[in-house]
């Protein structure tokens, strides 16, 4: 009975997470000072810190400041939990944002770019120093985004203003959008708005869902080369190694329904073609020897080498915000009763 209500519940989950792509959706673009953050600091005191913090991400260079992202302890009625966003030292904290994660159960909506500076919701930077928030101008509706692997750059695919939709990456310094793709609204050949992803390979590599008369395709663009090429086509959803060698992605022949041929994860070795398959979709995490494959009741973990299975890490709950950490994987067992969250328990593996 307990793994029946967990694997209805994972479903649910899943299911609001891709319901939030399939109709689109804006990222929030708050003003120096959310209203909402003002607003949620009374409703965020009744939330137990001790026993619901999802992630805790220590500043790379300065280990005394770290952030805390808490979440209010229901579901609200559009699916969403929403979080709060903490800035922590020594001295005391500070609520910085608040922002729903129904979108966003793949990673934490926050990162450090450097030792001063937080990127929150790929569409805010706040720094720590200054106190001040920038926000960043991204000229469509974002339905994903990446971080580059130098955290200099930001991957963004969404639908723009004529209904297209764009791939473009944003460059942090200078503050410019650069348009590298885009796909015409009768290449969907869907009623509903698709799925689609984006992801970072290398610092010059960016990985992209791009439908094709209906058809889903894996694309890549070459920042150095300004070129585009197929990476693999009746595929979705890529996740891609920081080095850009090894690739994830839902295999499937179409955005909606069953299609033709069986849903399944495949990991490719990019330089080799040696592949490796789960059934249906798993969150595919990669270190630099190690690929954590993240399902509803175990993550397991694979050699990047050779593919093959070192272990298998039993859960208990949604996994959440799973990541590795200086080879250590990091990751959030979340337990909800009757859409109320029940507990939260973070793991080192």
């Amino acid at each position: 009975m307990k793994n029946k209500l967990r694997i209805i519940i994972s479903s649910l989950v899943l299911l609001l997470t891709f319901s939030y792509y399939a109709f689109g959706s804006s990222v929030p673009n708050h003003s120096a000072v959310p209203d909402e953050v003002l607003k949620n600091i009374e409703a965020s005191k009744n939330i137990n810190p001790s026993n619901f913090i999802l992630a805790k991400i220590a500043n790379p260079k300065n280990p005394n400041w770290y952030v805390e992202v808490i979440p209010y302890t229901k579901i609200n009625s559009l699916g969403e939990l929403r979080t709060n966003i903490r800035l922590k030292n020594k001295t005391g904290d500070k609520l910085i944002a608040c922002v729903p994660i129904n979108s966003i159960w793949d990673e934490p909506p926050v990162a450090w770019l450097d030792d001063s500076r937080l990127l929150l919701n790929f569409n805010q930077i706040y720094n720590i120093n200054t106190e001040q928030f920038e926000n960043l101008t991204i000229p469509i509706t974002i339905w994903n985004a990446s971080l580059s692997p130098d955290k200099t750059k930001i991957g963004y695919i969404g639908k723009g203003a004529d209904n297209k939709i764009s791939v473009l990456y944003y460059d942090i310094e200078r503050k410019t959008s650069e348009f590298v793709y885009t796909v015409e609204p009768s290449e969907w050949g869907l009623n509903l708005e698709p799925i689609v992803y984006v992801d970072w390979g290398k610092n010059d590599q960016l990985f992209f869902d791009a439908p094709a008369r209906g058809k889903p395709q894996i694309l890549m663009y070459n920042l150095t080369e300004k070129t585009v090429a197929t990476i693999v086509k009746e595929a979705r959803i890529p996740r891609v190694s920081d080095d850009g060698l090894v690739l994830s992605y839902l295999k499937s022949d179409v955005y909606n329904g069953n299609g033709t041929i069986k849903k399944e994860t495949v990991i490719k070795q990019l330089t080799t073609g040696k592949t490796n398959a789960y059934p249906w979709y798993k969150r595919v995490l990669f270190d630099k020897t190690k690929i954590a494959i993240v399902g509803l009741d175990d993550i397991k973990i694979e050699s990047r080498n050779t593919l093959d299975e070192q272990k298998v890490i039993p859960v208990e709950g949604d996994v959440m915000f799973a990541r590795f950490n200086d080879g250590v994987l990091e990751y959030t067992e979340v337990n909800f009763q009757e859409g109320e969250l029940k507990s939260v328990k973070t793991q080192k593996k």
